[in-house]
């Protein structure tokens, strides 16, 4: 998050946009930095939950509504920023409208996240058990990779030639969790 603050410069000064913000995780350290910022959030619930979120933070609002349809102001952003929402979005038309949000220099960033293999091995093999078994989507055997095998597909990004140069920053994190009870029966 403070790579994202320090390379997009934000500050009062800064028009910061959201695509898909749900409950604002990433957004409240983002309206922390005082910038004006605008998310347009599909849900009218989690919309809501953000806005509670961002009640201290008079220079940052969000819109209810789709982003795919969403008319794009006429004053460009310094930052457009999707946190796990991007690949909700018309895939013929996000990375344009992406573009089109931001004004020339301006910075777009996509955050995604990857779960990994790690920690407690038998657990995840457990649970990838339950998904084959209730979610008939899954793949036979799919397991989870490692962090050093996950790789970041940036062929939509870069076709087209609308960003001029295109970063990709890992940040791994290990997240604990308290032992619960797991059905054995999944």
């Amino acid at each position: 998050m403070r790579q994202l603050v320090r390379a997009a410069e934000l500050g009062p000064d800064r028009r910061v946009f959201e695509i898909g913000p749900g409950t604002g995780q990433l957004t409240r350290p983002l309206a922390r930095t005082g910038c004006r910022l605008t998310a347009v959030e599909l849900g009218p619930s989690l919309a809501a939950v953000a806005r509670r979120h961002l009640a201290a933070h008079p220079g940052a609002q969000v819109v209810t509504g789709d982003f795919d349809r969403w008319p794009l102001p006429a004053e460009p952003f310094d930052l457009v920023v999707s946190a796990t929402a991007f690949h909700w979005l018309d895939p013929d038309a996000r990375v344009a409208k992406d573009a089109g949000a931001l004004r020339q220099g301006g910075l777009p960033a996509l955050v995604t996240t990857h779960h990994v293999a790690g920690g407690n091995v038998e657990f995840f093999a457990q649970a990838q058990r339950c998904y084959e078994r209730w979610d008939p989507a899954t793949p036979p055997g799919l397991r989870m990779e490692g962090a050093d095998e996950t790789a970041t597909d940036l062929r939509e990004v870069t076709h087209g030639g609308l960003f001029e140069e295109v970063t990709v920053r890992r940040h791994e994190q290990d997240i604990r969790t308290r032992r619960t009870a797991v059905r054995r029966s999944c």
